[in-house]
């Protein structure tokens, strides 16, 4: 997973719906870590759709 830090408003809507933990705030901002496993449930609850499957 990739997000878009232009589009991102920091909702923090995807931090709360990762079962893996592998969404992380950094310069206020968020960014996907080490742990994601790809499984897209960040993608539907991101309301901006910044979040995009690489």
């Amino acid at each position: 997973m990739s997000i878009d830090r232009e589009i991102c408003t920091s909702c923090k809507s995807c931090l709360g719906v990762c079962p893996h933990e592998a969404i992380e705030m950094k310069d206020g901002k968020t960014s996907v870590n080490e742990y994601c496993q790809s499984c897209k449930i960040c993608i539907a609850a991101c309301p901006e759709g910044a979040i995009k499957a690489q």
